[in-house]
């Protein structure tokens, strides 16, 4: 019998985003014969800190453990959220055998730092399994349910963009939500016939402004994962406003649904979008770009059919089981 690698797996298994990778990592690697264990007891073996609690926490290093930390964040010279926790892991760069990034400009700014040869790249995955399309009486039962009108605009934002964790009145501006609501006001002077589904926690801003403009929406927070590619599938587009982004992890659960998306130049957008083939991407990050691309789409057929089979490509070929050997590698399995 062939004895399993053990790699200790600790992280926030409950968390919005980060949970989501977390369970599918330890799905891919348990497959593949690793022995995942979430003791926090190790000796010897290899551990995996997949987010900054963890981190910061960490004394593992002391105990003959190979560590391996998972900074999936934005650009900490942009954000001041993640300038702390990129810090500390340049101070205490020792403790890490490596360092895993989800996108080039992450990359090259801890590469300038010294930490290229700790460094692995790998994009923030989509399981195909979950997310993919749903039959149209379903879409239409949906639609019902959460009363979104006929011959509506449904436009999707599934994201944490208010700060804390409770109503999220205050904006957390690298999310985007001022962007995201200048560009819903511009394009309801011109399509006045607007749904916004949001999805998510701390979306107290967002609501609050919707309601200043007239703009129907309805607001839920989804606990069942396999849930959410039931609410992407009644979109016509996904509108991602990021001033900075790790992934960010809609772009590729969009594109499994077959749902056309509009983004602005961030995160693994930047690498994985081709412009007007598998989705629209602006050069800058203001509405009025967002809104243009918004307009091109609602109002091109054409472009929306070729999008929606481009885009589907892109999410299949970025699913976690085509990640198996790059995280082989990351965690010298």
């Amino acid at each position: 019998m062939v004895n399993k690698q053990k790699i200790h797996f600790l992280g926030l298994n409950k968390i919005w985003v980060p949970g989501r990778e977390f369970h599918h990592l330890k799905e891919i690697l348990s497959e593949v014969g690793c022995k995942i264990t979430n003791s926090r007891i190790a000796f010897n073996s290899k551990v995996y800190l997949e987010d900054k609690y963890s981190l910061k926490k960490s004394f593992y290093h002391l105990f003959k453990n190979k560590v391996y930390f998972d900074y999936f964040h934005g650009n900490p010279v942009i954000s001041p959220e993640f300038k702390d926790l990129f810090n500390y892991t340049l101070k205490n760069q020792n403790k890490f055998s490596k360092i895993r990034v989800t996108n080039d400009q992450i990359y090259e700014i801890f590469s300038k730092n010294g930490l290229r040869e700790k460094l692995k790249k790998i994009y923030i995955g989509v399981d195909n399994k979950i997310f993919n399309q749903i039959e149209n009486s379903k879409k239409i039962e949906i639609k019902k349910k959460l009363n979104i009108p006929k011959n509506h605009i449904v436009i999707g934002s599934f994201q944490k963009d208010g700060e804390g964790w409770k109503e999220g009145l205050k904006p957390k501006l690298i999310k985007g939500p001022d962007i995201f609501i200048d560009t819903i006001k511009l394009i309801k002077n011109v399509k006045p016939n607007l749904f916004v589904l949001l999805l998510g926690p701390s979306r107290g801003y967002v609501k609050k402004e919707l309601e200043k403009i007239n703009v129907k929406f309805f607001h839920l927070y989804e606990n069942d994962y396999s849930n959410l590619k039931n609410y992407y599938n009644i979109l016509d587009f996904y509108l991602i406003c990021s001033r900075e982004e790790g992934g960010p992890k809609s772009l590729l659960e969009s594109m499994a649904c077959s749902v056309p998306v509009i983004t602005t130049p961030v995160g693994q957008t930047v690498e994985l979008v081709k412009n007007r083939e598998n989705a629209l991407i602006t050069n800058n990050f203001s509405s009025k770009s967002l809104f243009e691309a918004s307009i091109e789409l609602i109002e091109d057929k054409n472009l929306q059919i070729k999008i929606k089979t481009k885009c589907k490509e892109t999410a299949l070929k970025n699913d976690y089981k085509n990640q198996v050997a790059l995280w082989k590698d990351f965690l010298d399995v």
